[in-house]
């Protein structure tokens, strides 16, 4: 049975949050490091981000330290923590740095970024360069919007797979902030049979404990033929659902996708491709037989008669 909760500011309790470390610097060039929870990237073909940081709206309180350094300089690092550096997140959200060095403080490490004014805490499990081109405040927010274009990425080896550019959640046991400033670590990873709008996924290999059977069942067509399906914004565009196309032997996606833009040259081609590049648009992921292309050999990927290949966009819905 749902219930009604009457406090409306219990909202932030309903969801959880990841806890970063942020990283700033003054015009006098000393960095600080603050704890912050309410991050989110809010571009994807461009990775833009922002981070929401106290402004001191309320009565009698004063901006973060935080807040204005990145009115200042405006660059910032997002620093990616995991279970092991628990006790320093919590300090460092707790503690300002106007009274402290906090990275002596909390046993942090700085190390200078790479493209921006700014420094990399080394004990982090990855670390997100971003330059500053933004910021805004919100009539009754207590909070200032500060937007950030990345410009670099920096990541542990140990973490990170290759094979999916993701962090290994079963290795990296990042943090998730709970109730009551409690913490919760992140689970392990499970690969889902279903995404939404009936685009499957099937890590058959990397994935074994968490084997499905394939959801698309094969016909026995002849004639070198394929199923190509159309999900969400890409099928708005195109205007199907799915076609059977004939191929030729060593058809690969690339070719395929060649043919799907002299087929549909008014719009499959117009959104396939990154604006006047022959690069594949980052926001439309490709599949065969479920498995994601970026598992295979990508746009080499080949294609063999009764293969179902999936066009599915990422970014639809809202």
């Amino acid at each position: 049975m749902k219930i009604e909760i009457d406090d409306i500011s219990k909202a932030g309790h309903l969801f959880y949050h990841t806890p970063v470390l942020i990283t700033s610097m003054s015009r006098d060039g000393k960095p600080n490091v603050c704890t912050n929870s309410w991050n989110t990237r809010i571009g994807y073909q461009r990775p833009i981000v922002t981070v929401a940081v106290y402004n001191g709206m309320e009565e009698g309180k004063r901006r973060t330290y935080t807040n204005e350094l990145l009115r200042e300089n405006g660059d910032f690092v997002i620093n990616v923590p995991n279970i092991s550096l628990l006790k320093a997140v919590h300090f460092c959200g707790r503690h300002s740095g106007r009274a402290m060095n906090k990275f002596d403080a909390a046993g942090l490490t700085p190390l200078q970024a790479k493209k921006i004014r700014g420094v990399l805490i080394k004990e982090c499990v990855a670390n997100i360069e971003c330059k500053g081109i933004g910021m805004f405040d919100i009539p009754l927010a207590d909070h200032t919007v500060f937007v950030g274009d990345v410009v670099a990425l920096h990541v542990d080896d140990e973490y990170y797979d290759e094979k999916t550019g993701y962090l290994d959640f079963s290795k990296s046991n990042l943090l998730i902030e709970g109730s009551s400033y409690s913490y919760l670590k992140v689970g392990d990873e499970i690969a889902l049979q279903e995404l939404p709008r009936g685009v499957h996924v099937y890590f058959k290999e990397k994935y074994k404990k968490y084997d499905v059977e394939l959801p698309y069942e094969k016909s026995n067509m002849q004639n070198n033929k394929i199923v190509v399906k159309f999900y969400s914004d890409v099928r708005g565009t195109v205007g199907l659902s799915s076609i059977v196309m004939e191929i030729e032997e060593n058809t690969s996606i690339s070719s395929l996708i060649k043919l799907l833009c002299q087929k549909f040259p008014d719009t499959f081609a117009k959104i396939i491709h990154e604006p006047n590049t022959n690069k594949l648009n980052g926001s439309i992921t490709i599949f065969i037989n479920s498995i994601p292309i970026s598992m295979l050999k990508g746009e080499n990927s080949p294609i063999k008669k009764n293969d179902v290949v999936a066009f599915f966009s990422a970014v639809s819905g809202g």
